[in-house]
């Protein structure tokens, strides 16, 4: 039978709304499954009014698995079914665990995405819209991501256009590829828009303030993205000790950069990724006694490449900030 301890117990109480914070490896996942399944057998809820959401298919699949194991052993297991509080006989229970084992696949176990088109879906004649509605693959959404970077940064360097000056001079200092990428990101971030389209308003020394303020914002969320696209590479390999510590490690500061002004968590951030991975994101020789190759080469140098055009010099010269060489 599963054992929780006290927190874990407390976030259990299908009676309150909490928000579960752990590192990589603490059982979150586990818990959470075990709370999908006190609320799928003891408030006689169907499977198909619990949502689960996930950031990412590869956890919505991982959890969808953990729910159909779960139950596949309760099913067989008399002793783990005690552990639920429910007024249903024993045998009556064991049918809807069958009946649950089949649903598990049609279950609301998905990304945000995902979710929201099976709304769409569901409700495409109400909606006027298509109902031939999917999720936009990464690949998909990055190429057409940097598709409209690049044509935003043509029309500003047009020779009459009115930031002409100023995308000759971002180029001296970033690289095309390092400018798509923070531009990417900024686009994506509502305030940032919002100051820019008020900036006329704004004194020009308050504004390189604010400018920089934003860029190191969004260098933080890269540095958040980066550790936990690091810990998820080498979460598969923690039966070994070192990269179990590197998991433990990552994660551990992942979660301490909400508390970290901007600065302290890039430098923080870089400083333990350039000690776990080379610069090709490969997990160093020294600590690789699995002889593994990190998956997440790719986007581990994506993100060490958009946080070093900072710290290196060139966007914080653009804001009139001095920067370390």
């Amino acid at each position: 039978m599963m054992q929780f301890h006290e927190e874990q117990q407390a976030a259990l109480d299908l009676t309150v709304h909490c928000a579960v914070h752990a590192n990589a490896g603490s059982g979150k996942t586990s818990v959470l499954t075990h709370r999908f399944l006190k609320i799928l057998i003891e408030t006689n809820t169907t499977m198909d009014q619990i949502v689960a959401i996930t950031f990412t298919r590869a956890s919505a699949a991982e959890m969808r698995e953990r729910v159909h194991s779960r139950l596949v052993t309760l099913l067989h297991d008399p002793v783990e079914r005690g552990a639920f509080a429910t007024t249903l006989s024993d045998e009556i229970l064991c049918s809807h665990i069958r009946r649950w084992i089949n649903e598990v696949g049609q279950s609301r176990i998905s990304t945000f995405h995902s979710f929201c088109s099976s709304i769409i879906r569901q409700y495409a004649e109400d909606l006027d819209l298509d109902a031939d509605v999917r999720d936009l693959e990464e690949n998909e959404a990055r190429v057409l991501s940097a598709e409209a970077v690049q044509d935003a940064l043509r029309a500003a360097l047009e020779p009459q256009g009115p930031l002409h000056d100023e995308a000759l001079a971002l180029f001296d200092d970033v690289s095309i590829a390092s400018a798509t990428e923070i531009i990417s990101r900024l686009a994506r971030s509502h305030s940032f828009v919002t100051d820019v389209l008020h900036r006329v308003d704004v004194d020009s020394s308050l504004y390189c303030e604010k400018q920089h303020a934003l860029v190191m914002s969004m260098l933080k969320g890269l540095a958040a993205d980066l550790l936990e696209a690091a810990a998820e590479c080498l979460s598969a390999y923690t039966i070994y000790p070192m990269y179990n510590k590197a998991v433990n490690e990552l994660g551990g500061l992942r979660d301490q950069l909400a508390t970290l002004e901007p600065p302290l968590a890039v430098d923080r951030t870089v400083a333990t990724i350039e000690y776990w991975f080379t610069d090709k994101g490969e997990f160093r020789s020294v600590h690789n006694k699995a002889s593994v190759v990190s998956r997440a080469r790719d986007a581990i140098a994506l993100h060490r490449t958009a946080i070093s055009a900072y710290r290196h010099g060139g966007i914080g010269r653009l804001f009139g900030k001095e920067t370390r060489a």
